[in-house]
């Protein structure tokens, strides 16, 4: 009798396990998990930047990149690019879409400074900025994964 209900009881349990743990292993058919070369090359106008507020409106610091490569299922290519605190990812801009087009980005003095300063950056401290290109495929049918690029500086606000 005690037998026959832990039978009855665990029977249903071990299939239903067994089902999610089969299934667990199928692909999505929607996503393809590639990964992808750098072929950007994101680099910086200046690795060392000296922000100046008599130089509020100026450039500060000019990004450019090489074209993302080609994808699969011919997706169209979304570029942002962000910027974090180097080695804490936590302190970081908004993702920024760049024109579909555009392999470049800049930066004037203001905006450069403000940006560090609002991740609790003291005024005339040098600290490192890591500067994310990201070239993500749109796609209706297909999930791929964005290109990265990245590259670092160091900037001394005001």
């Amino acid at each position: 009798m005690f037998l026959e209900t832990l039978y009855k009881i665990c029977l249903p349990i071990f299939v239903a396990a067994f089902t999610v743990v089969s299934c667990a292993e199928d692909e999505d058919p929607r996503f393809v998990p590639d990964t992808v070369e750098d072929t950007m090359k994101v680099h910086a106008s200046d690795s060392i930047v000296v922000l100046s507020s008599e130089k509020a409106n100026q450039e500060a610091v000019f990004f450019s990149w090489n074209t993302a490569q080609q994808r699969k299922y011919n997706s169209e290519i979304v570029y942002y690019i962000q910027f974090f605190e180097d080695g804490l990812e936590t302190s970081h801009s908004e993702l920024i879409k760049i024109n579909e087009d555009a392999t470049s980005y800049s930066l004037t003095n203001e905006e450069l400074n403000t940006m560090v300063r609002s991740w609790g950056m003291n005024a005339n401290v040098r600290c490192g900025v890591l500067v994310k290109v990201l070239a993500q495929p749109v796609n209706d049918t297909k999930f791929l994964m964005p290109e990265v690029s990245s590259c670092t500086i160091q900037v001394t606000t005001y």
